[in-house]
C-alpha cells in the first residue's frame, strides 16, 4: 500500500504549534483554504486534518478499531482533560461517542428547522 504525501505548511513544527495554540481556528481555516480538504501539519509530529464533510462522515462511520487517534492526541490532555472523546480509543471511545450522539442529532435537527423558516 502506498501513502500519498499531503500538502501542508512548510514552517518549522514549533512555529506551526505556536500558531495552532494561539489561534487554532484561524490556523486551520488558513491551511484548509491554502491546501484543500485534507492537509498535514506538524504539531508534535505530522498530523492529518480533514475538513470535507463526506470524508468526515466516512471516518466517523468506520470501525473504531481502524483508528488509534487517542494516543496521538495525548499532548492535548492538559487542555481537554482525561475523559475527552479526542483522547479515547476503542470501546471506551465508541461508548462515549454514542452517549454524545443524541444531543448532537437534536441540535442538528433544530438548526435545519430554523434554517427552513
Amino acid at each position: 500500500m502506498t501513502m500519498t504525501q499531503l500538502l501542508g505548511p512548510k514552517a518549522p513544527a514549533l512555529i506551526q504549534l505556536l500558531q495552532w495554540v494561539a489561534k487554532p481556528l484561524t490556523f486551520m481555516e488558513k491551511c484548509a483554504k491554502e491546501y484543500g480538504d485534507a492537509f498535514q501539519v506538524k504539531l508534535n509530529y505530522p498530523m492529518v486534518f480533514i475538513s470535507h464533510p463526506k470524508a468526515i462522515e466516512e471516518i466517523l462511520k468506520t470501525n473504531p478499531k481502524q483508528f488509534d487517534s487517542g494516543v496521538g492526541n495525548q499532548f492535548l490532555q492538559p487542555l481537554l482533560g482525561d475523559s475527552s472523546l479526542a483522547l479515547l480509543d476503542g470501546t471506551l471511545h465508541q461508548r462515549q461517542r454514542q452517549l454524545l450522539m443524541p444531543p448532537f442529532h437534536g441540535a442538528i435537527n433544530s438548526i435545519k428547522i430554523i434554517g427552513q423558516s
